[in-house]
């Protein structure tokens, strides 16, 4: 049985303007077609600036027609044999841009409540990611609690923060973390202008760059301890993909070997085991990742559909995992696209 470890809602165009203060409305996520540079584009805005803009109805020509509705939703899941799905937002990924401590804590508050009373409650097959505010850290551990009451157990954080994440700041966050089973979760594209070249190439030059900040979040925790003092905490990056993960794995374990004198803190064990046991990539297309096993262990490494954004599976998920797996062992398989994900978030299908 598969179960997807990166999907995502599209939320209400009205969400953010009708559950935050009325006080912050001008502020909240929002929606506008305009007319920028002599075209018709719509016009995503986060805290009164700018977040990312696009032709009109680009994202609708892909789209599944049931992604919207969470109950007729469950059937696209079906046909794609598809149990259960880690989910993230859309448009909400942009409130990572917000620098203002009030509206970030209150558009994750408005998101989070909404996540819980129209997936949460519909399906268990629906695993919420809650939007952790982190321009301020006391605020962040606040939603996380507040969240775990809402019956999340996944937490979305910026892949590149206001501060990083090697920082001492963040310790009470991470041991709440790991003291509550809720899983640390950091989406590519998050906290940072995905636009960070225009000009020729600039598309593909764009797109790869969104890998990198789950890279450096990776490195910096993982180096920085934060597992050694929190072994049940783990992390998820998502949507990366997961080629990258060997060049970390070796080029880590190389520092450590090698520059040992000057390794602060002095890690229980090489990184390479860390990351085998306590971070996850997640991929719906690699095909490249499945010829480095030995180095980053099957443990590490988690599938999904991106259901139903443009780059995802859909409507031919099991036509792309034959193509991706080939002849891989039937048991690896399983686990890569289900039995890892099951074991971490506690998922069980009835017979």
């Amino acid at each position: 049985m598969l179960h997807s470890a990166d999907s995502h809602i599209l939320e209400p165009v009205d969400l953010w303007l009708e559950n935050m203060p009325a006080s912050l409305r001008d502020l909240a996520p929002q929606t506008h077609k305009e007319q920028r540079r002599g075209r018709p584009q719509e016009v995503i805005y986060v805290d009164g600036k700018v977040a990312r803009y696009e032709p009109p109805g680009l994202q609708e020509q892909t789209r599944p027609p049931n992604a919207f509705d969470p109950v007729k939703r469950l059937e696209d899941l079906d046909s794609q044999g598809i149990w259960a799905e880690l989910l993230f937002p859309s448009v909400g990924l942009w409130c990572s841009l917000i620098e203002t401590r009030e509206v970030a804590l209150e558009a994750a508050k408005a998101y989070n409540d909404w996540q819980a009373d129209t997936f949460l409650r519909t399906s268990p097959r629906y695993i919420g990611a809650a939007m952790i505010p982190i321009v301020d850290v006391n605020d962040a551990i606040a939603e996380v609690e507040r969240s775990l009451g809402l019956g999340y157990p996944a937490a979305l954080l910026p892949a590149t923060p206001p501060v990083p994440y090697n920082d001492e700041l963040y310790e009470p966050l991470w041991a709440l973390l790991a003291e509550s089973g809720m899983h640390l979760c950091m989406h590519i594209g998050t906290g940072m202008d995905p636009m960070v070249t225009r000009g020729q190439g600039g598309a593909i030059i764009n797109y790869v760059e969104t890998l990198f900040p789950l890279q450096r979040a990776a490195l910096h925790l993982v180096a920085a301890g934060v597992f050694d003092r929190h072994p049940d905490l783990h992390l998820v990056c998502v949507e990366g993909g997961a080629s990258w993960l060997p060049g970390l794995i070796e080029r880590m374990d190389e520092a450590a070997r090698s520059h040992a004198d000057w390794v602060k803190p002095k890690l229980s064990r090489p990184p390479s085991e860390i990351i085998r046991t306590n971070v996850h990539a997640t991929f719906q297309n690699d095909k490249a990742i499945l010829l480095t096993l030995d180095v980053t262990g099957v443990p590490s490494l988690l599938w999904g559909s991106d259901y139903p954004h443009l780059e995802g599976t859909w409507p031919r998920t099991q036509q792309v995992l034959d193509d991706i797996f080939g002849d891989t062992d039937d048991d690896i398989r399983a686990r890569i696209t289900g039995g890892t994900m099951a074991e971490l978030f506690g998922i069980e299908v009835p017979a």
